[in-house]
């Protein structure tokens, strides 16, 4: 847990390192409360992707960032040290891509991809729900936490075959107790990263059992 009045007075006498490069933190740094050096968020920059929808498995999917570094080493980061703000980082620049994408108006509500319950004590949080809370203040678009339900824990699918992730991930989802909320509405669906889309895949294949208007993917990244 973190206490707050705790935490100042480590970062006082042992400063933070940054979740990128694991460098000390300068005071330039500290003072714009940034939790990632400018070098780091320089790069990050230099990441951006065409804010354009591509096809992932048939799918719709805008992402803001290619999932390289510096933003592969975040990511990981914030997930393993239970450091959700470094997540408050990416949401803006997603509300961005869908500004320069045309689809600020798209959304009528946002659904983040769940982890597992037993995943979620583990880690602390939910990064996909963080993003989704983020992203709908920005944009005044609701948010429903409970529009699906992760039904299934699945094993990490980091080496495995897109085949083989669609396979692990079959039925994992299904709808939420507010899945009647999502009827006849535009979707964001939000997740942080996207690789094979096989878990958006599973995702929206729950979703349409609520008959959505329509389903747009949003994530912080993609690969490849």
């Amino acid at each position: 847990m973190r206490v707050p009045i705790l935490t100042d007075l480590l970062d006082l006498f042992f400063p933070r390192e940054c979740p990128a490069c694991e460098e000390f933190m300068r005071d330039e740094d500290l003072m714009t409360g940034s939790l990632v050096c400018q070098i780091c968020l320089s790069r990050l920059a230099g990441l951006r992707l065409p804010p354009e929808v591509v096809r992932v498995l048939d799918l719709p999917v805008l992402s803001a960032w290619d999932y390289a570094n510096p933003l592969d080493r975040i990511i990981p980061v914030a997930k393993a040290k239970n450091q959700p703000r470094l997540f408050d980082h990416l949401a803006g620049g997603m509300v961005t891509a869908l500004r320069e994408a045309g689809l600020i108006d798209y959304p009528r509500l946002i659904v983040p991809v769940p982890l597992h319950p037993s995943r979620r004590r583990e880690r602390g949080f939910d990064q996909a729900f963080r993003l989704a809370s983020s992203v709908g203040g920005m944009i005044g678009v609701p948010v429903t936490r409970r529009g699906l339900r992760r039904i299934r824990s699945t094993p990490p699918q980091k080496m495995e075959s897109r085949e083989r992730r669609l396979e692990i991930l079959h039925d994992a989802f299904s709808p939420g107790h507010d899945a009647a909320r999502i009827t006849g509405q535009r979707i964001i669906l939000i997740d942080d990263v996207v690789t094979t889309g096989a878990t958006l895949a599973a995702a929206v294949r729950a979703l349409q059992h609520a008959s959505p208007a329509g389903v747009l993917c949003l994530t912080a990244a993609r690969t490849g």
